[in-house]
This record gives structure tokens, sequence and C-alpha cells, in this order.
């Protein structure tokens, strides 16, 4: 089983094949590009998603705030 998070909506998306053409199934964006993982049963979400960020190189930045006193 593969597994590819979205980079839109960061929904998970799992299939058994990991060639051809990938959708997310929650908002459509095209994942085909994207490289997928290999979900096991065996490891946690959080840990395949933090493995998955490395890979693809994914960065969820924050907004900054800045005061001026």
């Amino acid at each position: 089983m593969y597994k590819k998070y979205c980079n839109r909506c960061y929904h998970s998306s799992y299939s058994s094949c990991h060639v051809g053409q990938w959708l997310c199934p929650t908002c459509n964006q095209d994942l085909t590009n994207i490289k997928a993982i290999v979900a096991s049963n065996q490891t946690s979400d959080f840990n395949l998603y933090n493995n998955y960020q490395k890979q693809n190189d994914l960065r969820v930045s924050s907004p900054t705030i800045s005061y001026k006193i």
C-alpha cells in the first residue's frame, strides 16, 4: 500500500499502485509527481508524515507577527 500527502489540503491518500495519475480524493490536486511512501501498519502516521516532509522538502510556515513598541 502506498501513501501520499496532498501539498494543498494536507490530507493523506492511499493506493495499491505507486505509478500512474494520482489525484487527491479531498481537493482533486494532482499528486502524480509527489513521491509515494510505503504505508505500513507498523509505523505511526506521525512518523510517516515527518519522513515525507523530509523527502519532499515540505515546509509549512506560520505567519510572522511583528510588533512595534
